[in-house]
């Protein structure tokens, strides 16, 4: 369990949260870790969404398929970087991306309902999780309007 926490503390989600509040939350997450060759699939769009991925090793590339079959690279992500929380704390039901291997890696999926939603035990290193969670996506959603403005800015010049 260290191993695997010397990884994921490097993630904004575990800010304010130690090793053996990790130990204590892994059950209460319903976390597993699960490994994938180079182009597996992880996540395909239309699955459903009950997980969240946080990439301990290696590397995913998150995908949006078009109708006329033009693939589109939205993120190429590493470790200890996290995707699916956006769309899982939306409510969205199924996911609109696929997130492929870009290289042999390794996941930890964790319930995103678990993470939102405080246990009975109302343990106060799992209201930090929360508070976390709501830091990282607003983080997200500044960096979504700050591409707005640059590619608004670039269609005025076309």
């Amino acid at each position: 369990m260290q191993q695997l926490f010397d990884v994921i503390r490097h993630n904004p989600l575990w800010n304010g949260i130690d090793h053996s509040d990790f130990e204590r939350m892994s059950p209460c997450l319903e976390t597993i870790t699960k490994r994938f060759s180079k182009g597996d699939d992880i996540l395909r769009s239309g699955d459903p969404l009950r997980h969240i991925g946080l990439i301990l090793s290696g590397g995913v590339r998150v995908i949006k398929e078009g109708i006329d079959g033009n693939v589109l690279i939205l993120a190429e992500l590493g470790a200890p970087e996290l995707f699916g929380e956006v769309f899982a704390c939306a409510g969205v039901a199924h996911s609109p991306v696929t997130v492929q291997a870009s290289e042999a890696s390794e996941i930890l999926f964790m319930n995103y309902r678990r993470i939102i939603s405080t246990c009975s035990s109302a343990c106060g290193f799992h209201g930090r999780m929360v508070e976390n969670m709501l830091v990282i996506l607003a983080k997200k959603t500044m960096l979504l309007n700050q591409k707005i403005d640059i590619l608004s800015a670039a269609k005025k010049l076309l």
